[in-house]
């Protein structure tokens, strides 16, 4: 009989862990399910549907897991703060993530490396007046143009480059000064003709010039341009003599 009623007491304890797991899992609690296992383990061991509820708890929590690190990531995106987001949503194993989680990191590791791009550049506005320098930070604008808008900090970064980049384009007028004899080169931009005087626009930059004479050594002069205002018209003289 002692036997009998334990074995008795023994089922009805076991329904009433396996009632418990089914209302908890229903209820969508799955850390209670999770509890609940634990503390019975060896009864979740020997009973194949409270394993299988055992592990449809485990999935239904990871997959609520995953979701809330999903909108976590998503908000911090909406926020500008793409370093958290890519953290959070580097967070979740790679087996789980989404098209649209890959999509926060790639987007996110994207505008941290064009804001640190455009910063760069920004930083030293004096380079800009240099044609590839500035062809480059063009293009670097011109390939931000998708993801701009999800960045008001990029967005940020985008202007202030512009606006040096439009200063850098600026032109000084430069009054050549020169004896009619000497062939004057400047490197990248060609040369000008024995002449007295010419007058050219030149972006705000450092020149060089070379004054070449027949039967004289070239000689070089130099002019910078990059503190400049476009409205301060420049001479310098360029002579066989010089």
């Amino acid at each position: 009989r002692i036997s009998s009623l334990n074995d008795l007491l023994a089922s009805r304890y076991e329904e009433d862990v396996k009632s418990r797991m089914l209302s908890s899992m229903a209820a969508g609690d799955h850390d209670k399910v999770l509890a609940l296992a634990r503390e019975n383990s060896d009864l979740v061991s020997r009973d194949l549907a409270l394993k299988d509820l055992l592990q449809q708890a485990i999935a239904a929590k990871t997959k609520a897991s995953r979701d809330e690190s999903f909108v976590t990531a998503l908000e911090q995106a909406e926020s500008d703060d793409w370093e958290a987001a890519i953290q959070t949503a580097k967070s979740i194993p790679a087996e789980l993530r989404s098209n649209e989680i890959d999509e926060i990191i790639e987007t996110g590791e994207r505008i941290l490396v064009a804001k640190k791009t455009l910063r760069s550049l920004a930083l030293k506005p004096d380079r800009l007046t240099d044609s590839n320098v500035g062809r480059y930070a063009r293009k670097k604008i011109e390939s931000v143009a998708d993801i701009r808008p999800l960045s008001p900090s990029l967005d940020r970064a985008v202007v202030t480059l512009s606006d040096l980049l439009e200063g850098a384009s600026e032109t000084v007028t430069v009054n050549i000064l020169s004896d009619s004899r000497a062939t004057i080169l400047i490197p990248r931009l060609g040369f000008i003709e024995p002449t007295f005087e010419k007058a050219l626009k030149l972006t705000r930059s450092e020149y060089k010039f070379i004054v070449r004479c027949e039967g004289k050594q070239d000689i070089f002069k130099y002019l910078d341009l990059r503190g400049v205002s476009s409205t301060d018209a420049q001479s310098i003289r360029l002579t066989c003599e010089s």
